[in-house]
Parts: C-alpha cells; sequence; structure tokens
C-alpha cells in the first residue's frame, strides 16, 4: 500500500513537473480594444470648438493596450497596429472626428487612448470602420515564425 502510495505522488510530482514545463516557453498576447463614455469632468476641458449645441454623448473614448509577455526566449517580436487617427477619420467624410489622444508603443506594450466626435454615430458604424483593421504581433524564434492576427472590430467592447 505505501509502495502504492508512494508511486502516486511519484507521478503526481512528475507530471506537474512537465506540466510546468511546458509553459515557460509560452508568449501570451493580451489586448484590449473598447469604447467609452467620456465623463463630464473631460467634457468641461475638452475644447469643442466650433460644434453646434455639442453634448457629453457627442464624444467617445477608444481606448487600446496590448501586451506580450514571456518574450525572453524569443529572437525577435513585433508589434505593428493600423492608424486608428485615420481609421476615425474615414468613417465619413463629413466630420474630422479624432479630437485629441496619445499612443504609446515599447518592444512589448502598444497603448492608445483616443478622444473622437462620435456624434450621428451607431455602434455598426465604428465596428464597421475597423472590420478589415488588425494589430498583428510577430514572433519568431530559431524554429519557427508565428504571426498572430487580431481583429479590431471582434475585439472592440462598447462600455
Amino acid at each position: 500500500m505505501k509502495k502504492s502510495i508512494m508511486n502516486l505522488v511519484g507521478y503526481t510530482s512528475i507530471f506537474i513537473l512537465l506540466l510546468s514545463g511546458c509553459n515557460k516557453d509560452q508568449v501570451f498576447i493580451n489586448a484590449e480594444t473598447e469604447i467609452h463614455s467620456i465623463t463630464a469632468e473631460e467634457f468641461e476641458v475638452i475644447g469643442v470648438g466650433d460644434i453646434e449645441n455639442p453634448n457629453i454623448d457627442d464624444f467617445k473614448r477608444l481606448k487600446v493596450n496590448l501586451e506580450i509577455e514571456n518574450v525572453e526566449n524569443l529572437q525577435s517580436h513585433e508589434i505593428t497596429t493600423p492608424n486608428f487617427r485615420q481609421i476615425i477619420n474615414s468613417i465619413d467624410n463629413n466630420h474630422e472626428r479624432y479630437w485629441f489622444g496619445n499612443e504609446s508603443k515599447e518592444s512589448t506594450k502598444y497603448t492608445l487612448e483616443m478622444v473622437f466626435f462620435a456624434r450621428g454615430l451607431e455602434e455598426e458604424d465604428i465596428r464597421n470602420a475597423f472590420k478589415e483593421e488588425y494589430i498583428t504581433v510577430i514572433l519568431e524564434k530559431e524554429d519557427f515564425r508565428n504571426i498572430k492576427r487580431i481583429n479590431v472590430s471582434e475585439k472592440l467592447e462598447f462600455k
């Protein structure tokens, strides 16, 4: 009986070690794209220019966060993003929709936060603008090259 228990503990330990060893080279890609309403405080300071009868619902905030984790064993990695400002401005020809924002791109991280003029746009209009747009992550190691394409429209959450 003791020998069976010892064997079970031994096999379980080996199994756990094998499982943990399998994940050490696994690269994780976390991506979020969200549309939020702006706050009353933000609306007070954004500057509405020459917009007739502006209100808080005329503006939305786009947030994009992408992070690659566990890249230490890769030879190279690259993040490519669409031009979000250009996409927002191309929704229709009536408005310069991009209002302001900032973007940051590092080796393993990409962040974007922008406010845009959304008057007259439905959720479907915004989704359709990003329908053919992708964030691309390229991961390279000696013996493989993996290209991960993340469709912006499919990841887009309205909050």
